[in-house]
């Protein structure tokens, strides 16, 4: 959770479509431990934001946020918080990405094996890897002689860490488009970008790369509609598509979607 602070310290949400804030005592979505906590009492003067994290391993991680600036400052509890998908713990920074819905990740991850169906050798490419979610499944499904590589520009992810176990698959840090041209050729690509979405240049080298199958995970269906377009330019159609409601009592919603070559 990441509550906005006024000019007196008080934290509080945005009311919807406006810059207001409302106060509020506790919050509906929000997890046990994090409504227990006494973020929403104490005073923050001076901070434009803070932040709650809960993690799988039950600690809670407060940071906050300077008006006008996105970096975090980390207040208290772990500086390394632990996420648990499958067999797979993933440890990443308090201030790193990861899915708000606690049956987010395992989800998605379910829904981007099922789209590509992995095969035995095959290359794959996790962009925008994150702490490397789509990474870990798809480097058992394509065996010991395929190979997957992870691509994220966040220190805070701990993308290698987190990949470490698995022999066939590694990360690379920095931008995707940078990257990606450099890499050559794959068999299944996993697109899971910020909300602006991939943009034309990303989505021009995946077509120099000509994999068989892209995932694209969805957090804006605007963004995923432009990309779209530049990807049927390349000659890539949609094939499948899921949308879920991650975000309850929200209009977002998660899309994920499956796109081939049409020749």
């Amino acid at each position: 959770m990441q509550y906005a602070v006024d000019e007196d310290g008080r934290p509080g949400l945005r009311r919807h479509k406006s810059h207001d804030l409302v106060h509020i005592d506790w919050c509906r979505i929000a997890s046990e431990r994090i409504r227990e906590s006494d973020v929403l009492d104490r005073n923050w003067d001076g901070m434009g934001a803070v932040g709650v994290v809960h993690a799988d391993d039950d600690e809670l991680s407060v940071y906050t946020q300077l008006r006008r600036t996105a970096r975090p400052h980390h207040k208290s509890g772990p500086r390394l918080l632990h996420q648990t998908v499958g067999d797979t713990v993933f440890e990443i920074g308090f201030d790193a990405f990861w899915q708000v819905h606690p049956a987010a990740a395992p989800t998605f991850l379910e829904t981007a094996l099922d789209f590509l169906q992995p095969r035995e050798g095959e290359s794959a490419w996790d962009l925008y890897a994150g702490a490397g979610l789509f990474a870990t499944g798809l480097a058992p499904a394509v065996g010991d002689t395929g190979r997957v590589v992870a691509v994220e520009n966040a220190p805070a992810a701990r993308t290698a860490a987190n990949l470490a176990a698995f022999k066939n698959a590694g990360a690379l840090d920095g931008d995707v488009a940078a990257i990606i041209p450099d890499l050559g050729s794959v068999d299944l690509v996993v697109l899971d970008p910020p909300r602006a979405g991939a943009g034309p240049e990303v989505v021009v080298a995946l077509g120099e790369a000509r994999p068989r199958a892209i995932c694209y995970v969805a957090c804006d269906a605007g963004a995923l509609a432009r990309d779209a377009s530049d990807l049927a330019i390349e000659g890539y159609e949609l094939k499948r598509l899921r949308a879920f409601d991650a975000f309850p009592m929200t209009q977002h919603f998660e899309t994920v979607a499956l796109f081939e070559p049409v020749d």
